[in-house]
């Protein structure tokens, strides 16, 4: 008799092997036992690396719980779900991307709360914190203390807009599937439509939490959003078609919730520039934009919580035949004059991320002065003399490696542990020269090179290539 489970998890994979045994070890040791009551179904997307090594480790240790498939042609993250979904006979479902993880207590609190709510909701969802990446909160968490049911026709602002931190009753997910064409936000789709139905969902408290990470190098499920045409043409209109006619079909008009999810998608796009497209397809993708931007009532688009007020207003104005570009083109000069401001604010914020990874793999006794040893980096130069500079030459006072000067364009101005340089000063050869600032590396390391012949490497960057 084929065993039965609380819920089938469907983890898409591409070249994720570094990444993959995290992943899944996070079902495994989930606080809902895993070997009675979680099937895990993997997906491989005709990865090119160990990933299928993996998924078949795993099979073999757990052979009543895991299915694997292995695509004989890469067939994108859309294809890999629904083949999962076929062979899912979980009460519930869960869409999980190969890089990311569940806190160990997900699980039971979601099938805890559809149990106890099953005559109300379809699904349940939980807030996002990232790691391994360059930023923290994201802007649609909510932070709720306590589970809650969210009513849109009331909360109409409370989106969600990533389909795996959603566990979904497979029997309504069966309903639907995932638009094959569609590369990214296919999942928002998805799982709005299945929204769509009720107008409403489970929130689990912030304790939950699913742990998103934004990695340098594409898996099968983190795509470069905003950097292919796709995104910004057919991409667009099939996020707008595939909520806007489920809304109509559900609710017998373009629902609140719907026309702002949408609205949330165009702020998404709004500021970009779109540099990978040609003039001609610029007009197209403004074209789809302002067809989609007219449906929106100005309401949802003045509330929208994934850019600012200027923008809001810019957003409107396009709406009512304002030129985009011309908009665009105004909204920069503005935000060249006030260019200061934010680059202080955003290079905070970046300096907090950074010390924050740096703290982390002090605690895991992986530590700079062994980069730098066994590199052979003995003599070395920092650029950058503020906050993130000087707790490195601080690090690195008592070790074997010297900093032997720092450099700094405010170098009257800076009181250091040791001499501090400018780049119109004649610089003394180092090993290295390493960069603390978070911003503009390629432009300070051009500038480096014409005057120093050592290598320049990024602080950010080393501290990355640590935690692999």
């Amino acid at each position: 008799m084929k065993k039965t489970f609380v819920i089938s998890v469907i983890i898409p994979i591409y070249n994720t092997e570094k990444y993959l045994e995290e992943t899944i070890q996070s079902i495994i040791n989930q606080t809902l036992d895993f070997e009675q009551n979680i099937q895990l179904i993997l997906v491989d997307d005709y990865s090119n690396d160990g990933s299928g090594e993996i998924c078949k480790k795993y099979k073999f240790l757990y052979p009543e719980n895991v299915e694997y498939i292995c695509f004989a042609e890469n067939r994108g993250v859309s294809a890999a779900r629904n083949a999962g979904m076929k062979l899912a006979v979980g009460k519930y479902i869960n869409f999980l991307d190969s890089d990311d993880l569940w806190s160990l207590n997900a699980y039971k609190r979601a099938v805890s709360f559809l149990e106890e709510n099953e005559k109300e909701i379809d699904l349940v969802s939980a807030d996002i914190e990232s790691f391994d990446a360059y930023y923290e909160q994201h802007v649609l968490n909510q932070n709720r203390s306590s589970d809650v049911i969210v009513d849109l026709n009331k909360q109409y602002t409370c989106i969600r807009s990533n389909g795996p931190t959603c566990i979904i009753k497979r029997e309504i997910a069966n309903q639907y599937s995932f638009n094959e064409q569609q590369t990214c936000w296919e999942d928002t789709v998805f799982a709005n439509q299945i929204i769509l139905r009720r107008q409403r969902y489970g929130m689990l408290s912030s304790d939950v939490k699913y742990y998103y990470c934004r990695r340098r190098e594409k898996s099968s499920a983190s795509q470069s959003y905003g950097r292919n045409k796709a995104y910004y043409l057919q991409e667009l209109s099939m996020l707008f078609e595939g909520i806007y006619q489920e809304s109509l079909k559900q609710c017998g008009c373009f629902s609140p919730m719907a026309q702002y999810l949408i609205a949330y998608a165009l702020g998404c796009r709004f500021m970009d520039s779109a540099q990978v497209l040609i003039d001609s397809e610029k007009r197209e993708y403004e074209t789809i934009f302002l067809d989609i931007l007219k449906q929106i009532e100005d309401k949802y688009l003045l509330k929208l919580c994934n850019v600012d007020g200027m923008t809001r207003k810019a957003m409107v104005a396009c709406k009512y035949g304002i030129d985009m570009r011309s908009e665009i083109r105004w909204f920069r000069e503005i935000e060249a004059q006030n260019k200061w401001i934010q680059q202080r604010f955003d290079r905070t914020g970046m300096n907090y991320n950074v010390l924050k990874e740096w703290f982390k793999l002090n605690k895991q006794g992986k530590t700079l002065v062994g980069y730098f040893e066994s590199n052979a980096y003995k003599n070395i130069a920092v650029y950058g003399m503020t906050e993130l500079g000087q707790f490195l030459v601080s690090e690195l006072s008592l070790s074997s490696v010297y900093v032997k000067y720092g450099i700094d364009r405010r170098a009257e101005e800076l009181n250091a542990e040791v001499p501090i340089l400018t780049m119109e000063d004649e610089l003394p050869m180092v090993d290295v020269v390493v960069v603390s600032a978070v911003f503009y590396f390629d432009e300070i390391a051009s500038e480096l090179q014409n005057k120093i012949e050592c290598p320049v490497i990024s602080l950010e960057d080393v501290l990355y290539s640590m935690e692999q």
